[in-house]
């Protein structure tokens, strides 16, 4: 599997256009072609994929860093949903191997991320998208492991996530207690 092979099957990925299976089998097909050993076509999936994510998190770094903090976050989505496409076609790839889930998918795929940002630029982005996510004050299912598959993709360990988390949501919390409290209103729907 070339790099070309990979980065047009990546691309019908991202648009789309078909079935993860069958833009796998394409794949798959190619290899084969050119009697590829597995992890080298690994190798190279892995290659390009990191090198696409790496440049959408520039993009976010260049936001993050200008303080523009709506099209950081619009940014960040736009790598949550890049790297849920890819689990996507890399899960087919991984259909023989049951025990790789997607963060671990993410953790094995995408390398490098960390090492193009400045050291606060992972967790700032983190908490930017948390945040986002708990405006609503509900996290769903969905939600819960694009963040696991955020802080794979950034590197960030639990420790760092919970920090994050606390950083995140205390702005909210102490807004909540402050219009609870400004409203003098204690019954369940206020506790919401």
């Amino acid at each position: 599997v070339s790099r070309e092979d990979v980065a047009k099957a990546l691309d019908a990925v991202t648009a789309g256009k078909d079935s993860f299976a069958s833009i796998y089998g394409r794949l798959a097909l190619r290899q084969s072609e050119l009697g590829m050993p597995t992890e080298a076509a690994r190798a190279c999936i892995a290659a390009e994929a990191s090198a696409r994510a790496i440049d959408i998190v520039k993009r976010a770094s260049k936001y993050l860093r200008v303080q523009n903090v709506s099209s950081c976050i619009s940014v960040v989505k736009e790598l949550v949903t890049f790297a849920n496409s890819i689990v996507g076609l890399l899960s087919v790839a991984e259909e023989s191997n049951k025990t790789n889930g997607a963060v671990e998918i993410v953790s094995t795929y995408f390398t490098g991320i960390q090492d193009a940002l400045g050291k606060p630029e992972p967790r700032s982005m983190y908490r930017l998208y948390l945040s986002d996510i708990l405006a609503n004050r509900v996290v769903s299912e969905k939600e819960e492991e694009e963040l696991r598959r955020l802080r794979a993709l950034f590197g960030l360990t639990e420790t760092d996530a919970l920090e994050t988390f606390k950083a995140a949501a205390g702005p909210l919390y102490n807004k909540g207690v402050s219009a609870a409290l400004a409203s003098n209103s204690f019954d369940d729907a206020s506790k919401a």
